[in-house]
């Protein structure tokens, strides 16, 4: 998780969410790390697959929330677009 915050380089950081995968869906403190990339990364490429890795867990509210809050008003056009279209395929929360 360290390096997914903290490295410079954005392979380091892809390769940090390629281990971290695994832990998604039943570790909280890696979700949060996976919401903070996807949210502050600068790097598109990191916060692309951070949305394609949250897709097993967006029922959870505060993913949902994240994607709202970058399907609204992200800077990035593609990631408001992915961001969009990863709300409308998921299940609506009552």
């Amino acid at each position: 998780m360290a390096s997914l915050r903290y490295d410079k380089n954005a392979g380091v950081r892809l390769k940090a969410l390629d281990g971290l995968a695994p832990y998604i869906g039943e570790d909280e403190a890696v979700r949060n790390s996976v919401l903070e990339a996807l949210l502050h990364d600068d790097n598109p490429g990191v916060r692309t697959q951070a949305i394609q890795m949250l897709t097993p867990v967006e029922a959870d509210g505060s993913v949902r929330e994240v994607l709202h809050t970058l399907a609204n008003d992200d800077r990035n056009p593609y990631i408001r677009t992915v961001s969009q279209e990863t709300l409308a395929q998921g299940p609506e929360i009552q």
